[in-house]
């Protein structure tokens, strides 16, 4: 399996290897799926961010009602979090179904 990295930085380039096999490969739907994929890691980055700073907040709070709206904050995220991770597991088997489907390239 070829490097998703060479086909990010050269799509064109792997298309013409890829032609010169007689061969096809979805290219067009692993950069999409590639890019899905590094968005939604993005988004769960800042949001675990977010909430390991809400986290530190709350051992802050001393008014229990602010520390319980908070903690309430936190627990939202981390089910926002969740339904990301699950996106993200789909995109992965995907991503790697189509790149199964790419040859080699030649020499």
């Amino acid at each position: 399996m070829i490097d998703i990295r060479l086909i990010r930085e050269n799509p064109d380039g792997v298309k013409a290897a890829i032609s010169t096999l007689h061969a096809d490969a979805p290219i067009n739907d692993i950069l999409a799926a590639d890019s899905s994929r590094r968005t939604i890691v993005n988004e769960v980055e800042r949001l675990k961010a977010q909430r390991n700073d809400g986290s530190k907040r709350v051992r802050q709070i001393k008014v229990a009602e602010e520390r319980q709206i908070l903690v309430d904050q936190m627990r939202q995220l981390g089910d926002e979090i969740s339904s990301l991770d699950n996106q993200l597991r789909g995109i992965d088997e995907h991503l790697h179904q189509l790149m199964l489907l790419v040859p080699n390239l030649p020499a």
